[in-house]
């Protein structure tokens, strides 16, 4: 799996909002402590997201302008 370029991150963490791991990583399952815990990495998310979009825009844009100029 690659990191997509244009929104600088991984495409596990953009669904998942978490950094994937390798099998020899694995261990207990991963417990939100609480209610509180969950909307914290829910909005997380949301913002990691949020910069993807962004970031994604604004490749795209800098690629249009280099494609026009030439």
């Amino acid at each position: 799996m690659f990191m997509k370029l244009s929104t600088t991150a991984w495409p596990y963490e953009l669904v998942f909002g978490k950094i994937a791991r390798i099998s020899n990583e694995l261990g207990p399952e991963d417990k939100l402590a609480s209610y509180n815990e969950y909307l914290i990495n829910l909005v997380m998310l949301h913002i990691i997201q949020g910069n993807a979009h962004k970031n994604d825009v604004e490749a795209k844009i800098k690629s249009k302008k280099h494609y026009l100029k030439n």
